[in-house]
């Protein structure tokens, strides 16, 4: 089985595509990790601009 390039876990059936290169797969919970941490980055821009 593949191992995820982020934490060396397992891939799974269904990998994710990584936000940060979009070709590299990564686990899904290291895609939901990046997922949240650009939504962070997005919300703390919007409460900068008020």
């Amino acid at each position: 089985m593949e191992k995820c390039p982020k934490c060396g876990g397992p891939l799974g059936n269904r990998p994710a595509l990584s936000r940060r290169d979009n070709k590299t797969d990564i686990c899904s919970e290291c895609g939901y990790k990046e997922a949240m941490e650009d939504a962070e980055k997005i919300i703390a821009m919007h409460r900068k601009e008020k």
